[in-house]
């Protein structure tokens, strides 16, 4: 391959990134700009409280927001990667995924992941208070905090597959297009998974959990996996983080935390081990 075709993967594994950020911010202008010439044609409506008014109005509906710009993430990413990948060349079965064995692996290992992800929030909030404080701040305003139908739906669904599309899928497609071996690659596009997230927090477990969906693309030949391994780690960061919230932080939670990591984790991976796989020499 020559040089200036490596460059040019190269630079179209940025670019998806990129677009996922301008949808992003785009989105949100549209939305708010539209709301706004909506809210202003009300009958007897103040000019001066406009944007107050509006602002409120977005706020109370960002999950809906959320959706919206999720599904314009979906429809172009989705068609990009169809286009780009799936159309030419077959990327696995998801049949032999569907296996009880990967199901059950794939699942605990997520958990397992999930009370890390935990350990790493309860050491930050100890090592770090006002960057805590900061990441806390952004979950409570970003609209994926309450345990509704359509927060579940953007976080549990639209949220992992559009991610997954983006960096497991294109991004990590297009560097190995450069000549990149597959470790280096898989750093590269899991670095850009947590810059993508835009705070510390966030950014290094999202780094380390991008490790893992990059790795599990590869094992089982098929983007459906890191799929159902982010929407599992989702569900738990969503709804098995509401039964630990409550509980008093100690010694004994700690301890807790770290054996039901060390445990899930290690079921999760001897069932892999053990489970069919697909087997083709790519990605």
């Amino acid at each position: 391959m020559s040089k200036g075709k490596r460059i040019g993967y190269g630079v179209l594994s940025l670019l998806p990134l990129l677009f996922m950020l301008l949808i992003q911010v785009l989105g949100g202008q549209i939305i708010y700009a539209a709301v706004t010439v909506y809210m202003s044609m009300q009958p007897g409506m103040d000019p001066a409280m406009l944007n107050d008014i509006v602002y409120t109005y977005v706020m109370e509906h960002y999950t809906g927001v959320l959706v919206l710009i999720q599904g314009v993430t979906l429809l172009v990413f989705g068609c990009w990667y169809y286009l780009g990948f799936t159309r030419k060349k077959e990327r696995g079965t998801v049949k032999k995924l569907l296996h009880i064995h990967n199901l059950a692996g794939i699942f605990l290992l997520s958990v397992g992941i999930y009370f890390f992800v935990t350990l790493l929030l309860g050491a930050a909030d100890h090592l770090v208070p006002d960057i805590m404080d900061e990441y806390n701040m952004l979950m409570e305003e970003s609209g994926i905090v309450g345990l509704t139908l359509l927060s579940s739906i953007v976080t549990l669904v639209m949220a992992p597959l559009g991610e997954e599309l983006i960096f497991r899928g294109l991004t990590l497609q297009y560097l190995r297009k450069t000549g990149l071996g597959f470790h280096a690659a898989n750093i590269i596009q899991a670095i850009l998974f947590g810059i993508a997230h835009m705070n510390w927090i966030q950014g290094i477990y999202a780094f380390l959990l991008g490790l893992i969906l990059g790795w599990l693309c590869k094992r089982f030949k098929t983007l459906a996996a890191p799929m159902l391994l982010h929407m599992f780690f989702n569900f738990s960061g969503t709804y098995i983080a509401a039964l630990i919230d409550p509980l008093p932080e100690n010694i004994w939670l700690f301890l807790f935390l770290f054996a039901a990591f060390s445990i899930f984790t290690f079921l999760g991976i001897k069932v892999l081990e053990k489970a069919p796989l697909y087997q083709e020499n790519t990605i």
